[in-house]
C-alpha cells in the first residue's frame, strides 16, 4: 500500500556556497559603486546601564537610516549581532579597533563604523569612527555633544557625516529619508518600545510576534504619530495572523488589523518603506488589489531592503522557485533573515531537494534556535530521506518546543504509520486534530492506521472528515468505495 507523501513543510548558509553569495553581493554591473556597511553597537561605561539602549539603538537607527539610500548595503543588525555572541565579543563596554575590525571582516564589510557614547548630567557625546575595511585603519572620527533628550539630531548629524566621509552624493530627496528614519520619533519611550519590538518581530516565532505587538503597541501609545511603529505593528499582526492560520486558527482579525496599521503609517509617512512593505505584505493576506505594486514603491524608495524582496518574492507567486532571483537576492542582502531562510527550504522541499532543505532549516535555527517549523521541516526531510531515528528525535524536539502544533503530531503520525507502529501512530494524528481538526492528510492517514488495524467503520469516518475538509481529496472517496467491497 502506498502511503501520501508527508505533508508539506507547514509554513512559509551563512549562504551554502561562498561562491553564490559573492556574486549576489557584488556583481560587476549592477552592484559595482555600493558599499557593504557594518555598523557595531555603540560602546558605553561599564556602569552605566541606563546608555546600553542608546548604544544599540545607536547601531540600529544608523542601519535602518543609511539601508534608505541605494549606494550602501547595510549589514543587518541580526548578523551583527550574531557574530558578536559567536565570537563572544562584548557587546558593552569599548570595543577595541582590532576586535572591531574582525567583526566587520568576518561580514564582509568594506566600510565599518563603531563608537561609543559618555553622559554627564543631561549632556550626550557621541564619538564615531569610520574604518576603511581594505587597510583597517580609522579613516575619520566625528564627534557629536548635546542634550540626551536631542539623541535624535545627533544621530542625523552622524549619519550625514558618514555619507559625507563616503564621498556619496545624496539628492535632498534621499538625505530627507535618512533624517526621516533618524528622527521618526522625539519620544524616547516610544523609540526604545519600538527597538525592543523589532527585536521580538525577528525571531519569527509566536511568542516573537506576540510579544513585538505589545511593544509596537505601547511606542504608538507614547508616539502616536510614529509611523514606523504603525508600520511594525503591521507586520507583527500580519505574521501571527498567519501562523494563527496555519495551526487551524482564525487569522481575520489580525489581517485586517495589519491593513488598518500598514494604511495608517503610510498616512503619515508617505515616503516610509516600510510603511509600504507593510502594506503591500497586509494585501497579500487579504488579497486586495495593488499589494505587489507596494511591495515594488517600497524597494523604489529603499533598494537594498532585504525584507521587501523576500516579500515580492511570495507576493508575485515565485515562492514555489527556491532559486528565484528574489529570494537569493533577499538572502544576499540580508543572510540573517531567518523566516526567508525557512521559506527557501520549504520550496527545496516540495522538489525534493532535501539535503539542500535541511541545510535551509538550519540555518533560520542558527539565527532562530527556538523556531517550531524549522525544527519541523528538519523532521519531514529527514523522514523523506528515511532517516527516521532522527525524524522522530526531531518530531519530539519540535513538540517539546510547541506541544500544540498540529502538524508536527500530524507528522510523527505519519512516519509511525510509516514503521507501522500504529498505536502510536493514531495517537499522534488525534493529538494533532484535536488541536486543528481541518488537516485533511491527518484524517486520511488515521483512516490508513485503523483500516491496518481492521477498524473499517472507524476508517470510513475519517476518510468522510478528509472530504469535508477537501472535496477534491480523491483517493479518499476511493478508500470508501473499496471499505464498502471488504465489508459486504
Amino acid at each position: 500500500m502506498t502511503l501520501i507523501r508527508l505533508y508539506r513543510s507547514s509554513i512559509r548558509l551563512f549562504i551554502v556556497l561562498a561562491l553564490l553569495f559573492c556574486s549576489l553581493t557584488q556583481p560587476a554591473e549592477a552592484q559595482a559603486n555600493l558599499t557593504r556597511v557594518a555598523i557595531l553597537p555603540f560602546g558605553t561605561p561599564k556602569g552605566q546601564t541606563d546608555l546600553e539602549q542608546y548604544g544599540v539603538g545607536t547601531m540600529d537607527t544608523l542601519i535602518q537610516a543609511l539601508s534608505a539610500l541605494p549606494q550602501f548595503v547595510m549589514i543587518d543588525r541580526a548578523r551583527i549581532e550574531s557574530i558578536l555572541q559567536e565570537q563572544q565579543f562584548a557587546q558593552t563596554g569599548m570595543v577595541d579597533t582590532q576586535t572591531a575590525v574582525a567583526v566587520g571582516k568576518i561580514v564582509g564589510a568594506q566600510s565599518l563604523i563603531t563608537g561609543n557614547i559618555l553622559k554627564a548630567g543631561n549632556l550626550v557625546r557621541i564619538t564615531a569612527h569610520f574604518t576603511d575595511m581594505k587597510t583597517g585603519q580609522i579613516g575619520q572620527s566625528e564627534v557629536v555633544t548635546g542634550p540626551l533628550d536631542s539623541i535624535f539630531d545627533l544621530m542625523d548629524q552622524l549619519a550625514r557625516k558618514f555619507i559625507e566621509a563616503s564621498g556619496v552624493q545624496v539628492t535632498a530627496e534621499q538625505q530627507q529619508r535618512v533624517s526621516a528614519v533618524t528622527k521618526a520619533t522625539a519620544s524616547l519611550g516610544a523609540y526604545d518600545y519600538y527597538l525592543q519590538g523589532r527585536k521580538s518581530y525577528l525571531k519569527f516565532t509566536n511568542d516573537g510576534y506576540e510579544d513585538a505587538v505589545k511593544l509596537y503597541k505601547k511606542a504608538i501609545e507614547a508616539d502616536p504619530q510614529y509611523a514606523l511603529a504603525y508600520a511594525g505593528l503591521a507586520e507583527a499582526l500580519d505574521f501571527w495572523g498567519y501562523a494563527k492560520y496555519v495551526n487551524g486558527g482564525s487569522a481575520t482579525e489580525e489581517y485586517q488589523q495589519a491593513m488598518d496599521m500598514a494604511q495608517k503609517a503610510v498616512a503619515l509617512d508617505p515616503n516610509l518603506p516600510e510603511a509600504h512593505r507593510a502594506l503591500g505584505g497586509a494585501g497579500k493576506n487579504l488579497g486586495t488589489p495593488g499589494f505587489v505594486a507596494e511591495l515594488q514603491k517600497a524597494l523604489e524608495l529603499k533598494p537594498n531592503d532585504a525584507e521587501s524582496w523576500y516579500q515580492l518574492w511570495w507576493a508575485t507567486s515565485n515562492n514555489k522557485n527556491p532559486d528565484h532571483e528574489y529570494i537569493l537576492k533577499a538572502l544576499a542582502l540580508n543572510p540573517d533573515l531567518a523566516t526567508a531562510h525557512h521559506d527557501r527550504g520549504v520550496a527545496l522541499y516540495d522538489l525534493d531537494r532535501y539535503d539542500e532543505s535541511i541545510n535551509e532549516y538550519k540555518e533560520a535555527l542558527r539565527i532562530t534556535p527556538n523556531k517550531v517549523s524549522s525544527h519541523l521541516g528538519i523532521a519531514n526531510a529527514l523522514s523523506q530521506m528515511k532517516r527516521f531515528d532522527e525524524a522522530i528525535a526531531e518530531y519530539q524536539t519540535t513538540i517539546q518546543l510547541e506541544p500544540n502544533y498540529a502538524y508536527t503530531h500530524t507528522g510523527l503520525g505519519t512516519l509511525y504509520y510509516t514503521l507501522k507502529r500504529y498505536d502510536e501512530s493514531i495517537a499522534e494524528f488525534k493529538a494533532g486534530l484535536a488541536i486543528n481538526p481541518n488537516i485533511d492528510v491527518a484524517h486520511f492517514n488515521l483512516g490508513l492506521a485503523y483500516m491496518e488495524q481492521g477498524h473499517w467503520d472507524d476508517a470510513v469516518s475519517e476518510w468522510q472528515e478528509t472530504l469535508r475538509v477537501n472535496p477534491q481529496y480523491s483517493r479518499a472517496q476511493e478508500w470508501i468505495d473499496y471499505a464498502k467491497t471488504k465489508r459486504q
